[in-house]
């Protein structure tokens, strides 16, 4: 008994000092005290509540909120039953709702089935945006003229050389985007298998809760 509160380190360790002894005096007693604290249901309910109220910070790319998401629904849904086709559409709805208001209502018209899905369309989305609000507005008189030429030089069915150049740099964006997600899937999925074949102790510490 005495080498098991120990072991407690934290906010563990702080239960037996805002505890009467009387509570903590047998083995079952203190089980039940930190069970009841930092067990795994108020655990996995906080995991869901931050799940909930995530929302994509200034500054963080649309693939950390991505990973983010996947994070929370893996440690808040650990023990449930659910399929993974359900956990999958709790993931994208609460992917889609941590983004701004905007680029989440035009992610919902596309109707992603997926989480994945999700992601892609919200990358292509926010590579056109930034492509054209990159485009500096020209005064009425360049305006004209401009269009003009434009659409002289597109009689022919021809594709102007500046949407190709706009296309093809959108493109590697996402395929750049792409691969640093898989990249980041890849190293999650290393370390829950390498967690899976060596299983820490059961000990009670605020680090392992």
């Amino acid at each position: 008994m005495a080498h098991l509160k120990s072991c407690l380190v934290s906010v563990a360790a702080q239960s037996l000092w805002d505890t009467p002894k009387d509570q903590t005096d047998t083995l079952d007693k203190l089980w039940k005290l930190l069970e009841a604290r930092h067990g795994g249901g108020n655990v996995m309910e906080r995991y869901r509540t931050e799940l909930r109220a995530r929302r994509r910070r200034a500054g963080k790319t649309l693939n950390d909120l991505f990973v983010d998401v996947k994070r929370l629904v893996a440690l808040g849904y650990q023990a449930e039953a659910a399929s993974s086709s359900v956990l999958d559409s709790i993931a994208k709805d609460c992917f889609i709702d941590a983004l701004d208001t905007d680029l989440a209502l035009r992610v919902r018209e596309k109707e992603p089935p997926t989480l994945d899905d999700a992601l892609h369309v919200a990358l292509q989305l926010e590579a056109i945006h930034g492509a054209t609000s990159s485009i500096p507005p020209d005064d009425g008189h360049r305006g004209r003229g401009k269009m003009a030429r434009g659409t002289a030089a597109g009689r022919d069915g021809s594709v102007p050389s500046t949407v190709i150049t706009k296309s093809n740099e959108m493109q590697s964006r996402l395929e750049g985007e792409m691969k640093k997600v898989n990249h980041r899937l890849a190293q999650m999925e290393a370390a829950r298998r390498t967690a899976d074949d060596n299983p820490p102790p059961r000990t009670w510490s605020a680090a392992g809760r």
